[in-house]
């Protein structure tokens, strides 16, 4: 445990010089989150050296985010004790009202973004205002939460090479200071001053590392000071340190370098953080973003498309004449009119125009763009990409196995995230929750007590069902209910119905699809078996006609190539 003084200061200038050290991380996000913005965001932070007229960054993000942005995940627990499993069950309801209570699905979301610009990081833990005893140990009182933590505030110990060796990692937050005085949970909070106050000023000074520290917390400060002092007047900016090594959760003042608080750390064996990183590198905990990868291309793709368009403003369409009453009198006739007059004396010509090395440039890097951004034109459903149906079915399969890999390191953070807040709220051993489960079309209230979660946690085996953002629209659950019910519920109901279970496979049906209007379509009394051998006899199944149909619209490739071979068809 580190309480001693001097070893809490060693700590506070580590972390600052670790705060440092992590600035091109930082800068990362802010350049690929420039290359988006351009220069019409409101925030003059974000704004990029010049326009952007081509948001490849962006079509790529959302295309992404489309793809990948997590719902609420479904829960459920696979117990093989039975005398745990109606706690299991219950507890699986609990978690997902839960998720949607800390609005799961927002910070998840945020997460993903900024995985996209740099590292996604998330926080599970119990937001206590206040502690009880509970035997020999003082145990906090309070909601489970999750939240998402923004990388300008973040810090880790960068001299470890895998996240499993770091010896701290936390991020900055603030608090009013008012609160932490009165609260109860902090001590040595004499010399702590608000941030906007001058004599703290003088304090924070001395850290080496305060003149990032206050750019990162103030990112939008007003250039109006006394605006900017009023809006920040009574809060302190402190620091929440996770200790791996000696399971140990600091709250530190980066300007006084003093511990006001130290406590045990009870929670998951994974810490309070969950990362996720898409493409990982070697002995690195800092990953490379897909948005980093595109960067340079969408540069200088709109560098190209500029130039081009300044290129066709030069564009003029001329009349040049050697006799000038031939000249003046072609000028003055009306379209259709016939005048008098050499035809060698006059000619029309065109001066400026797009560049075929620069047009056929361009078109080059929006190829490439499309092919490291893992066919985004493709998966976005922007344009075909071949000239049959078929082909474009099987070109977006293999476009799908490089999303593929991103939407595992999704659905593995999602779990690990959805497990720790579960174990937060299993190993509660003060809370009660009450749970109205549905089951067969009645809902029955259940009450949840610390005695029936004595199990241990792991032994629920839970298992999480991740879906999409793109799963959760009205088109795309209509497709599911039909492909559901065409291909399941039908062609079995029959046997269901003798069999006597059909009311417990919608049920399980529903929940694993996360289709709960299933329940309501399919009731119990809408179900009874078949009264007459006629309709006994009619098979559920109807047959269907594939049809093979053609695309009339060419792909993106083969446009480019005509009309390149058009521009340098010679004459």
């Amino acid at each position: 445990m580190i309480t001693d003084a001097e070893d809490i200061k060693k700590l506070c200038l580590r972390i600052g010089k670790s705060f440092k050290e992590l600035s091109s991380m930082r800068e990362m996000h802010t350049k690929t989150l420039k290359e988006i913005t351009g220069t019409e965001y409101p925030d003059a932070n974000l704004h990029s050296p010049g326009p952007r007229p081509v948001p490849f960054m962006e079509l790529a993000r959302a295309v992404y985010l489309a793809s990948l942005s997590p719902s609420n995940p479904a829960v459920s627990y696979n117990c093989k004790e039975r005398h745990v499993r109606p706690a299991a069950n219950a507890f699986a309801t609990h978690v997902g009202e839960a998720l949607d209570q800390m609005r799961f699905e927002e910070e998840s979301g945020v997460a993903v973004t900024n995985a996209m610009h740099s590292m996604g990081i998330m926080k599970t833990g119990i937001d206590a205002s206040q502690e009880v005893a509970f035997g020999d140990t003082m145990v906090p009182v309070g909601k489970t939460y999750a939240r998402s933590i923004t990388p300008f505030r973040w810090f880790h110990d960068t001299q470890a090479e895998r996240w499993h060796d770091i010896r701290f990692a936390g991020h900055f937050f603030k608090l009013p200071l008012d609160y932490i005085k009165s609260c109860g949970l902090y001590e040595n909070t004499g010399d702590l001053r608000p941030d906007a106050d001058e004599g703290q000023v003088k304090v924070m000074s001395d850290v080496d590392f305060i003149g990032f520290l206050e750019s990162a917390s103030q990112p939008a400060a007003s250039a109006d000071k006394d605006f900017s002092s009023l809006e920040h007047m009574g809060d302190v900016t402190l620091m929440y340190v996770w200790l791996p090594r000696s399971k140990q959760i600091l709250t530190l003042s980066p300007h006084t370098k003093k511990l006001l608080r130290s406590e045990r750390w009870h929670g998951p064996a994974g810490g309070p953080f969950r990362l996720l990183r898409f493409t990982r590198i070697t002995d690195r905990i800092i990953p490379m973003p897909p948005m980093a990868l595109l960067r340079d291309l969408s540069e200088f793709a709109n560098e190209l498309y500029k130039r081009m368009q300044n290129q066709v403003r030069r564009l003029k369409r001329l009349g040049l004449y050697r006799n000038e009453a031939d000249g003046l009198r072609i000028k003055a006739a009306k379209d259709g009119e016939w005048v008098q007059g050499d035809p060698s004396n006059v000619k029309e010509i065109s001066v400026g125009g797009v560049d075929q090395t620069v047009l056929q440039t361009y078109l080059k890097t929006e190829d490439l763009i499309s092919y490291f951004g893992r066919n985004i034109d493709l998966q976005g459903g922007l344009s075909a990409s071949s000239p049959t149906a078929t082909q474009d079915k099987l070109l977006k399969a293999g476009g799908s196995a490089l999303m593929g890999l991103m939407l595992e390191r999704v659905v593995d953070f999602v779990t690990g995230v959805v497990s720790d807040i579960g174990e937060w709220e299993w190993t509660d051993g003060l809370s009660e929750y009450y749970i109205i489960r549905r089951i067969a079309g009645l809902e029955l209230p259940m009450l949840l007590t610390p005695e029936m979660r004595e199990a241990d946690y792991y032994t629920l085996m839970m298992d999480v069902v991740v879906h999409g953002a793109l799963e959760k629209s009205p088109q795309a659950r209509l497709q599911r209910l039909s492909q559901i019910i065409q291909g399941l519920i039908l062609p079995t109901l029959p046997l269901l119905q003798q069999m006597g279970t059909t009311q417990k496979f919608i049920e399980h049906l529903a929940a694993a699809a996360d289709l709960p209007e299933l329940i309501d379509m399919f009731a119990t009394d809408d179900m009874r078996p078949p009264e007459t051998q006629e309709t006994q006899r009619q098979s559920p199944v109807t047959s269907r006609e594939n049809v093979r149909v053609n695309q009339n619209a060419e792909g993106r490739g083969r446009t480019n190539q005509a009309l390149l071979q058009s521009l340098t068809r010679k004459e």
